[in-house]
């Protein structure tokens, strides 16, 4: 910032990306403005004059800024509540929200249902996040359950607040929702989603805290985080050896794993690895063990020329 002006720079922001969470510039351009009038105290205008003391520098050909032709569909549902994340994050306001707008279709060939879902929205300077809300840039309504279930094959079965989901600390983030429908026909969602085009594998890493033996009685577990995170570094070194591609995901919270994949009650789920095939021009890690002489350091240390290893 410079007196009455503002430089926001968007420097080093990755390429076009080949899925569809490319924003276009209008779209980033309208979380930035979005960003600046939540940090106004007074009602505003919304109109251009409103970046007219702000100096914006976009990448041409990033995410942000994608050449003609460049799938788009993602870009205005999930990574403008990125860019405001980030935006506010930066200036010191608020933590960032859920980052997303939780799009929710299903439907059959005689119908098509969308939604978004709201969630936890960041805390901020001497305030709590508040719980179960849309955040930034999505503001729509969602349907009654009592008219959902009356014009379309399914059943609410849980729509509540997910308590504690928002963390710890004095000023704690908003907590997120559960949204539990039951098919009551057969019906599909929207395929255009990376976990199941580019992922199509989930592997769930659990820690046992302790055991329970015959008798109901626990033996607790030592060095359980430790443990865990070696053999995940393991299972990540075999999955690139075997010329697949991952990463790490650790959604909060995670408990509902353990009650989905009717896991032990003595068992925590650690840590999700989405696996799939490389996409072109992604090139898997050549990991493979240094040399002694890469690792290995020799010190003189006595004075008489003799090495300590």
């Amino acid at each position: 910032m410079a007196g009455q002006s503002l430089q926001i720079d968007f420097e080093g922001t990755g390429a076009a990306l080949p899925t569809n969470l490319n924003a276009p510039r209008a779209v980033t351009v309208a979380a930035v403005l979005y960003s600046l009038r939540c940090l106004v105290a007074a009602p505003i205008p919304l109109n251009a004059g409103c970046l007219r003391p702000v100096k914006l520098r976009i990448p041409v050909g990033s995410v942000l800024d994608p050449p003609a032709g460049a799938p788009v569909a993602g870009g205005n549902v999930e990574t403008s509540q990125r860019i405001v994340d980030v935006l506010l994050g930066a200036l010191g306001r608020a933590a960032a929200s859920q980052g997303t707008m939780n799009n929710l279709t299903f439907g059959d060939e005689t119908f098509g249902y969308y939604e978004t879902l709201g969630g936890g929205a960041g805390a901020g300077p001497g305030f709590p996040g508040a719980s179960g809300v849309h955040t930034h840039m999505t503001n729509s309504r969602i349907t009654d359950p009592e008219t959902l279930e009356t014009r379309y094959p399914v059943r609410v079965r849980e729509f509540s607040l997910r308590r504690g989901s928002g963390g710890e600390g004095r000023w704690r983030g908003g907590d997120g929702l559960v949204r539990e429908l039951e098919a009551l026909a057969p019906l599909g969602t929207d395929h255009h989603k990376e976990f199941l085009e580019v992922a199509p594998w989930i592997v769930v890493l659990f820690e046992q805290r302790y055991e329970l033996r015959p008798d109901g009685s626990r033996r607790k577990n030592y060095y359980v985080k430790e443990s865990v995170g070696i053999a995940a570094g393991l299972f990540i070194a075999a999955i690139h050896d075997m010329g697949l591609a991952t990463l790490t995901h650790t959604p909060s919270p995670m408990a509902f794993l353990r009650r989905l994949l009717g896991r032990p009650e003595n068992e925590r789920p650690f840590v999700m690895f989405p696996i799939g095939h490389p996409l072109p021009g992604l090139q898997v890690p050549d990991l493979r063990r240094k040399s002694l002489s890469e690792v290995f350091v020799e010190v003189d240390r006595r004075g008489d020329g003799s090495t300590v290893r």
